[in-house]
């Protein structure tokens, strides 16, 4: 399956309401299990839920595929959403040169690619994809300057298909 990079999508007024609340849950849930707030440059969790979630969904919506809605912490990362039986872990920033991010114990077998949205809630932009055990190596480690190293790759290393 493919998209072209830098492809737009809205999120509609149903959209929008659908991922305000999936957010403020999940954000609820997670606190609630005593999950911290991590969140790579963001201090705000639950504005960070609504970027994430808007992407997600904005993806989803964009790629054909249902998003998985589930508001309880997961015990383990799988993804959120399944293309051609890939599990796909989406990304977002709210800035448009933004990279592609992962936490430094993300693990390959949590997901087989990775998919990177920009955007400010509800207009997003597919900027592309990356195998997991791409992305997850020691030599992408990046500090931007949090003093928290992550997982990252620019824009223009990223692919408009699923490998």
């Amino acid at each position: 399956m493919s998209i072209a990079k830098n492809t737009p999508i809205s999120l509609n007024e149903v959209e929008q309401r659908l991922v305000k609340t999936t957010a403020k849950q999940r954000y609820d849930n997670c606190r609630a299990a005593g999950k911290p707030k991590c969140f790579i440059g963001y201090t705000d969790g639950y504005h960070c839920d609504i970027i994430g979630m808007g992407g997600e969904l904005a993806f989803c919506k964009l790629f054909n595929v249902y998003p998985d809605l589930s508001t309880e912490p997961p015990e383990f990362d799988t993804g959120d959403c399944v293309i051609d039986g890939l599990r796909i872990d989406v990304k977002t920033t709210d800035r448009p040169e933004g990279h592609l991010l992962a936490t430094k114990w993300k693990k390959v077998s949590s997901c087989d690619v990775y998919a990177l949205m920009t955007g400010v809630f509800p207009q997003y932009h597919f900027r592309g994809f990356m195998d997991a055990d791409e992305l997850l190596r020691e030599i992408r480690l990046r500090d931007f300057g949090r003093n928290t190293l992550s997982y990252a790759a620019s824009q223009d290393e990223l692919k408009e298909t699923i490998t």
